[in-house]
């Protein structure tokens, strides 16, 4: 970990985590809905809710469950949804700055997820943002390899 001296902190380029004129725009359709939905709590109330028949296997007229085949698809789509958000996650661990103009200057991001500020007086690249998962967190596969070394086998990247 790299420690500046007090006079040494000019250079280095300061942002906010999210840029305020991003932030405005999420949160404030969040906040008109919450305080609409208090509104109408305090003047009209909550709305009936009609009581709801039990059905049980006995009462039931209908096929009661689910096929099995619900299940293993439901199943199979959640494995591809971890898979995709574990790929997500490691492509914002790899480039932790998201900006929405062409040039990416340091500093003009409107949202980073890194703590790592952009020092103003050396070349600074991308890959200086770059944080790395552990293997097994990102691919099963890669992390088993890398548990047992003496497979002979080199660990390659799962993501290319």
């Amino acid at each position: 970990m790299i420690h500046l001296k007090a006079a040494n902190t000019s250079h280095v380029a300061a942002a906010p985590w999210i840029c305020l004129s991003t932030l405005i725009p999420l949160v404030a359709p969040i906040a008109l809905m919450v305080i609409a939905a208090y509104v109408q709590w305090l003047t009209v109330g909550l709305p009936p809710v009609p009581a709801v028949r039990e059905i049980t296997a006995a009462t039931a007229t209908e096929p009661y469950g689910f096929p099995i085949w619900i299940g293993i698809t439901h199943y199979v789509n959640l494995l591809f949804m971890i898979l995709l958000a574990r790929s997500g996650l490691q492509i914002l661990m790899d480039h932790p700055r998201l900006y929405w103009n062409v040039h990416s200057t340091p500093g003009t991001e409107w949202v980073r997820f890194t703590p790592v500020q952009v020092p103003l007086d050396r070349l600074y690249t991308a890959k200086d943002d770059a944080r790395y998962l552990t293997p097994g967190s990102v691919c099963p596969v890669e992390g088993i390899l890398w548990a047992w070394p003496d497979t002979g086998i080199s660990p390659a990247p799962c993501s290319g």
